[in-house]
């Protein structure tokens, strides 16, 4: 059985927060369970199995009633897939094309984002000017 002490000392990729509260951190799948490798017959299947090993292992380390559970976020022609271990921590699922939130959906608009995307639009703005 893992302990929170392993998923806790994993590199999360980002840590969201609002007011200084913790509210989300997304973590890399561990990498006890092996991630499926692409065979055009059968990836479904060992898609299916990859995410019931995940979820047993989140299930088993979690008292989250939600624990295992899979959510998802529309990009582009699919979705960013992340598995609850708990309420503040998400595992991301990189399976198909391994979509994932921007930072900035993930833990709430700051000024510094709000900033750049004017900045952004400017540059666009005047590059096609």
């Amino acid at each position: 059985m893992t302990n929170w002490f392993y998923f806790d000392t994993i590199n999360p990729h980002y840590t969201t927060s609002l007011r200084g509260i913790i509210m989300a951190t997304i973590y890399s799948a561990p990498k006890e369970i092996e991630f499926p490798k692409y065979n055009p017959d059968t990836w479904r299947e060992d898609e299916k199995q990859y995410l019931a090993k995940l979820s047993e292992l989140c299930k088993n380390n979690s008292k989250c009633k939600d624990a295992g559970e899979v959510i998802g976020f529309p990009i582009a022609d699919g979705k960013a897939l992340y598995m609850v271990v708990t309420y503040t921590k998400l595992i991301h699922i990189e399976l198909g094309d391994a979509y994932s939130i921007p930072d900035a959906h993930a833990r709430g608009l700051r000024k510094t984002d709000i900033v750049a995307m004017i900045n952004q639009s400017k540059a666009i703005a005047k590059l096609f000017a």
